[in-house]
């Protein structure tokens, strides 16, 4: 994420210096003989092709350690499987609920909203949204438990 910031960072500051660059250019053309123009055509190109070295280069940055050991592969793949599952298992079980329980679990839990927030977000109550949640998780609670009659 911090690398993507850079870049976009990077190409932004580049691309403002590429624009001032050539508007310097073209607002010293004064006359429009061939000439002139094949001579400031060249030039710009000549800058673009600086830039876009300059560019190139500080995008071939060497990574750091550090930041290779958050690729690494998970220590437990099978407590990671278990994990992937079990997410896999509520998901599904949330669709059998009500749309607008389903997108209260779905903020609480994944967006990590407060229920102030989620009864602002959906047009409700603090406490509509509360109920909701905690209706909607016993109904979980009861479908994945193996009881489907919710």
């Amino acid at each position: 994420m911090k690398r993507a910031i850079e870049r976009s960072k990077l190409d932004r500051e580049t691309n403002i210096e590429l624009v001032e660059t050539m508007w310097k250019q073209f607002s010293n053309l004064g006359i429009y003989e061939l000439n002139v123009i094949d001579t400031t055509t060249h030039s710009i190109k000549d800058t673009v092709s600086a830039v876009q070295e300059k560019i190139a280069s500080k995008r071939t940055t060497l990574v750091e350690e550090s930041e290779l050991t958050h690729v690494a592969a998970p220590d437990n793949p099978t407590k990671e499987f278990e994990n992937r599952q079990e997410r896999f298992a509520l998901y599904r079980a949330m669709q059998q609920l009500d749309a607008e329980t389903r997108e209260v679990i779905h903020l609480r839990l994944a967006g990590d909203f407060s229920f102030r927030d989620i009864g602002d977000i959906l047009g409700h109550s603090e406490v509509w949204a509360r109920v909701r949640f905690y209706r909607g998780k016993e109904k979980l609670v009861k479908i994945i438990g193996g009881d489907n009659n919710a």
